[in-house]
């Protein structure tokens, strides 16, 4: 089975998220950058090999000024790149000719809103939804015509955005052909979300009826849709068909950024605390679960372990998202409480 890699080669980004995961502020101090001969040696010393999946994401990765040497350095070992990248520069022709020859790869262009207002007021950048929906366009008129790119147009679950998602399907499936797929996203709950709370976090139970909305309106239209980063447990019984397939053991992952001087993945994980309650789950192998600061908000009311297995038709999705939750419970008793460990929460 192939591994999975994920790089933040970059803290640096051409944008200034509300709900930025990497807490980026803005401005032009420049944190430090993961160097390509570092990078050569962590996929060395993790014996990347062809086939694997690596991830390659910041910040925003296609400012890096060595950008396309990390592709080259997965093209030598015949890895799999999976770009996140908030689609700006997508709309430059010459750098995504560029990009064109280390294809085959998977792309990911997250929409806040069908409103070019909102996206550029969420993002913090005038201009930026034209932008991204140029760069979109470009990319799906490449796959169009043979490039092998795989492309995700990314729905973000939050209070300022989830009312948002099933006007900005409409506007994807609308202007463009049937040749990518739309993914569920829950918010990343870290410092600068915090700081945001009354803006941007929401519970899943308040998102849920429109939520399922805008699944319907994307299957509706023959898209496929990945859910495979939420909590499978807040997802509608009629959309489990769209969950991806059991796992009887974790999938396991590696996580490297700018810092990083070792390909050890116990040192490079890190830990998301879920209920005890999802151990009974028949996906406690397969679900990401819930990260530990919405269970702090919100409580655990909403983790209903799913203990028979959807018996419909084969899944609807391609189920694209590489990485998967692993549920081992914690010994240590920490603040009275006992903690569960979900070892598939993507850094900041």
């Amino acid at each position: 089975m192939p591994e999975t890699y994920y790089f933040n080669i970059t803290y640096a980004c051409n944008s200034c998220c509300i709900f930025c995961a990497a807490n980026f502020q803005g401005g032009s101090r420049r944190l430090a950058d993961m160097q390509p001969a570092q990078f050569r040696f962590l996929l060395h010393e993790a014996d990347v090999r062809a086939g694997d999946q690596v991830v390659i994401n910041g910040g925003e990765p296609t400012v890096h000024p060595d950008f396309f040497e990390f592709l080259a350095a997965l093209r030598e070992r015949q890895a799999y790149p999976i770009l996140f990248t908030n689609g700006v520069r997508l709309h430059e022709q010459a750098f995504t000719a560029k990009l064109a020859q280390y294809s085959p790869m998977n792309i990911r262009v997250p929409f806040f809103s069908a409103r070019p207002q909102l996206h550029d007021r969420l993002t913090g950048r005038a201009d930026n939804f034209a932008k991204t929906l140029a760069g979109f366009a470009q990319i799906v008129g490449m796959r169009s015509q043979g490039v092998p790119f795989e492309i995700e147009a990314k729905l973000l679950l939050c209070k300022a955005t989830y009312l948002e998602n099933r006007t900005t399907a409409a506007l994807l499936t609308e202007r463009f052909p049937n040749l990518f797929y739309f993914s569920i996203n829950p918010l990343l709950i870290y410092d600068k979300v915090m700081r945001n709370k009354d803006r941007l976090v929401e519970s899943f139970s308040r998102m849920r009826e429109a939520t399922e909305s805008t699944i319907d309106l994307i299957l509706s239209r023959h898209f496929l849709v990945s859910l495979d980063l939420l909590p499978f447990c807040v997802v509608a019984e009629r959309h489990r068909a769209l969950l991806p397939p059991l796992r009887n053991v974790p999938h396991r992952r590696w996580y490297f950024d700018p810092r990083s001087t070792t390909a050890d993945p116990e040192a490079r994980m890190t830990e998301q605390f879920c209920s005890e309650h999802c151990l009974p789950c028949l996906y406690c192998h397969t679900c990401k679960g819930f990260y530990p600061e919405y269970l702090e908000l919100f409580g655990h009311a909403e983790v209903q372990p799913i203990v028979q297995e959807h018996r419909g038709d084969q899944p609807l999705c391609c189920s694209a998202e590489p990485f998967r939750a692993t549920v081992a419970p914690k010994t240590e008793p920490s603040g009275g409480k006992r903690r569960f460990v979900v070892t598939a929460r993507l850094p900041g």
